[in-house]
């Protein structure tokens, strides 16, 4: 069941009448403004909050329309109502007899109509209804086989991610342990190096007293090494 906006002169409201009743008979919804203006109502906000929330508008296009300026005020607001709502309102025009095609309208296909034949209309009317909500419905349903496709990809891309973020924190935890360990063997190499040269100093006092130069020396390359293995502990930790 589609909501259905009229648009049309009043002078034409014999014929909108007609071709109301006729997409009624579809069950469609149908907004005229004869019918459904209230006495004392804002008919200008009326009129706007029905074209907002009509998924079709439909304006007979006559002699007597193209010069109105009520009609012509209505186009424009469905216009803008259409291109706002991305495609989601179908926009009809209905020309009736020979004349010129309004530039507002020059763009979108008409349906061309004879006053004598209204039933013919109505069917063109509904064949164009059933059509627009077919795409509709196909659209909907890209749209929905899309974000199915796009919530599958971002759940294996998210799973792919936590794989890999799991087998890098694995790498880092061994290499973290081995560096551990390297910085722990260096710390304690440094401590067992220095306790044997203090050692093996206190051990030999007087040759230590005889070749002073060589004790120097090392003790300079003892202290060397264990500031070195110092050092590698820290880098390592």
């Amino acid at each position: 069941m589609a909501r259905i906006y009229i648009s049309h002169s009043h002078q034409d409201k014999d014929l909108a009448r007609s071709i109301a009743d006729g997409l009624k008979e579809s069950g469609n919804q149908i907004f005229i403004d004869s019918e459904s203006l209230q006495a004392g109502s804002d008919w200008r906000s009326t009129l706007n909050d029905s074209l907002k929330l009509s998924d079709v508008f439909l304006v007979l296009v006559t002699e007597s329309s193209v010069n109105s300026q009520f009609v012509v005020s209505e186009i424009g607001a469905a216009r803008a109502y259409v291109n706002s709502s991305s495609n989601e309102k179908l926009f009809v025009p209905i020309i009736f007899g020979q004349i010129d095609i309004p530039n507002v309208i020059q763009d979108i296909q008409a349906i061309f109509g004879d006053r004598d034949s209204v039933n013919e209309v109505i069917s063109k009317v509904r064949q164009a209804i059933d059509a627009f909500f077919g795409r509709k419905a196909a659209e909907e349903q890209k749209r929905e086989k899309r974000k199915e496709q796009i919530e599958a990809t971002a759940a294996n891309y998210i799973q792919e991610a936590i794989e890999e973020l799991k087998s890098r924190e694995a790498k880092l935890e061994s290499r973290a342990n081995t560096w551990n360990s390297i910085g722990w063997g260096s710390l304690i190499v440094g401590v067992v190096a220095a306790i044997i040269l203090l050692i093996i100093t206190l051990s030999n006092p007087g040759s230590a007293s005889n070749n002073w130069p060589a004790v120097s020396f090392l003790a300079l390359k003892s202290i060397i090494i264990v500031a070195l293995l110092v050092a590698s502990s820290k880098y390592a930790f």
